[in-house]
């Protein structure tokens, strides 16, 4: 019982941080940017 509660808060705050990741990240490519750090995140990614 403990286990599952756990379990479904643990999804829970995956689920918020992959949210607050992809809120970053739209931010982020909504900014200008210099085509140069364009380049070098497309790399990383």
């Amino acid at each position: 019982m403990l286990n599952n509660a756990s379990k479904k808060v643990a999804d829970a705050a995956l689920a918020l941080g992959k949210k607050a990741a992809n809120q970053a990240c739209i931010t982020w490519f909504n900014q200008p940017k210099e085509p140069a750090m364009m380049k070098q995140f497309h790399k990383v990614k």
